[in-house]
């Protein structure tokens, strides 16, 4: 058996911006994501990098940044779009891809148009996928304030 240790450096860098937007929501979120700072900061003495150190110093910048910030210029807002339909391109294109790649061996397919072809095609769904899942996530905050108000 093969342990894979990818999910907490994952965690740690990628989860790291996210524990640090929760962390000025809950005392136990808060307590984590000084955990993770601490590890990440282990990381960055052993093994310095300028991933690492940009990955430390967004975190610190996510928490310390004033809750009462909005968006409101358009130019903005189209970035924060781009912005938030990118993070969920990141997050959901190792699905499609380990789909794609199952049904490409599946069906022993060969060849350059088609590998072309299929390139193409995991681009398109990845990307609609993308800008599906921000627009569902953006449509249901905008639910909870009308419900919570």
């Amino acid at each position: 058996m093969r342990y894979e240790i990818y999910a907490i450096y994952f965690y740690n860098a990628y989860g790291l911006g996210l524990m640090a937007y929760l962390a000025r929501k809950s005392r136990l979120s808060f307590y984590f994501f000084l955990i993770l700072l601490l590890a990440h900061a282990v990381d960055i003495i052993f093994y310095p990098s300028a991933k690492s150190g940009v990955i430390f110093l967004t975190a610190l910048a996510i928490y310390c940044v004033d809750k009462s910030y909005l968006i409101k210029n358009r130019i903005a807002k189209i970035i924060m779009y781009g912005s938030n339909s990118s993070y969920a391109l990141f997050v959901s294109h190792f699905f499609v891809i380990i789909i794609f790649t199952g049904i490409w061996n599946m069906l022993e397919l060969s060849g350059f148009f088609t590998a072309f072809t299929m390139i193409f095609v995991v681009w398109f769904i990845v990307t609609l996928y993308a800008f599906s899942l921000d627009y569902f996530l953006n449509s249901s905050s905008k639910c909870n304030k009308v419900v919570n108000s």
